[in-house]
């Protein structure tokens, strides 16, 4: 866990230094499949090594994924929590350049067990529409009546509405009320099949930008093209042969 924290800080601080300079949420570039997959300008962990421009290779769960800068070396593929980062120019539609800052991908526990966790802990305590999708409002209620803040599951039920999206859920550190931007710390939590991720927001101060929770759904779908992007687990072998693999 506490290479998960480490990872967690070191996004928090990449997160920070970037919305001091530019629009977090800025519109994606145009897909170029012929784009370079690692860049001089990503937001890239001081102290790990680097490849550009072809990427490495690396292990996270089940899966193989193109990568720009190695894990923490004390992670192992099945306890791999590492931020997750490429040129968003070789994702096809892509909305945003926010997911490729804050995103952190995680083996530790599996997303079906992720999800069973709210169902077992929390209740549902009512559905809210943000954005384009339909969520379940959930909420942790203690022995002795405490209420915790709410955690939002993604419904899918395409007679309300709902566009068809990843399984995803997020939860915030302020209330989320119209018209959902806030100021605080938000966490979009997507499945990948067996892993999960994590997609972090953080505006604490009055100059940044404030997180525009409406927009989360087509975050969630960012995510997930994202990773299947860089998914090479059935493609290994049709890669360059000077791509590193990475232990």
């Amino acid at each position: 866990m506490r290479a998960m924290g480490n990872v967690f800080a070191t996004a928090m601080l990449v997160l920070f230094a970037q919305q001091a300079v530019a629009d977090p949420y800025a519109a994606a570039p145009a897909h170029d499949p012929a784009a370079d997959w690692c860049t001089e300008e990503l937001p890239y962990t001081p102290g790990l090594e680097t490849y550009q421009p072809d990427g490495a290779v690396t292990q996270v769960g089940p899966y193989l994924f193109r990568v720009c800068q190695r894990a923490p070396l004390s992670s192992t593929p099945e306890r791999r929590v590492m931020r997750f980062f490429y040129n968003p120019e070789r994702v096809e539609g892509l909305s945003s350049v926010k997911v490729m800052s804050g995103l952190i991908v995680n083996s530790l526990v599996s997303w079906e067990r992720r999800v069973a966790r709210i169902s077992d802990s929390y209740r549902l305590t009512g559905e809210e529409r943000i954005g384009s999708a339909n969520y379940g409002v959930y909420r942790l209620i203690g022995p002795d009546g405490m209420i915790g803040r709410p955690m939002y599951v993604y419904l899918p039920d395409p007679d309300k509405g709902s566009i068809t999206l990843p399984s995803h859920m997020f939860d915030c550190t302020e209330m989320v009320i119209y018209p959902h931007q806030l100021r605080g710390i938000c966490k979009i939590h997507v499945g990948y099949n067996e892993i999960y991720t994590n997609l972090l927001f953080m505006s604490p101060l009055p100059k940044d930008f404030p997180i525009p929770v409406d927009r989360f759904p087509e975050f969630a779908q960012d995510v997930w093209r994202t990773l299947e992007a860089a998914d090479v687990t059935n493609d290994y072998n049709t890669l360059p042969a000077d791509v590193p693999f990475l232990d």
